[in-house]
């Protein structure tokens, strides 16, 4: 289980460990809503798979920003996954800081060697936020997305 590490964000701004009610409450924005329209139970999906103490919760003056976290796959290798609000844009800045810091975490503490995270290929700033993390693209799973899309695989190997 990760500790939330010591986080300078700004006024308002905090990490919490994810509750399955965070991905009820949360805005969607782009592609997530998208997807939540095309794919039935799409939030419980998130909420049933994300890992007690490998998954978080960034959130503003009490409203939801982001929820964020890994799934294990097995044994060293685990899937990273992340629901963004519309104003994540707004505390992009944070949100970065404090993955960077949890993901380091992780891969100290957690045994993972691989960690690896699928992203919309027409999302730039989804594909930014990965390569800010350390992601590099593997390649292109085609026909990947619930419609069709094609997506990036990532991975950030320890």
């Amino acid at each position: 289980m990760i500790q939330l590490p010591k986080l300078r964000l700004s006024s308002g701004e905090m990490i919490v460990p994810f509750r399955p009610s965070h991905a009820e409450k949360i805005e969607l924005k782009g592609r997530d809503l998208y997807h939540e329209g095309i794919v039935p139970g799409y939030r419980a999906y998130v909420a049933r798979t994300a890992e007690a103490g490998l998954s978080w919760t960034g959130i503003y003056n009490e409203k939801i920003v982001v929820c964020f976290g890994v799934r294990r796959v097995w044994p060293g290798v685990g899937e990273a996954w992340l629901l963004p609000s519309p104003s994540i844009s707004d505390h992009a800045l944070s949100v970065v800081r404090a993955s960077r810091m949890i993901f380091a975490d992780i891969f100290k503490t957690e045994a993972f060697s691989r960690v690896h995270i699928s992203v919309d290929s027409a999302n730039d700033s989804a594909f930014k936020f990965a390569k800010a993390l350390g992601f590099e693209v593997e390649g292109i799973m085609r026909q990947f997305g619930p419609d069709g899309s094609n997506y990036y695989m990532m991975a950030r190997i320890k």
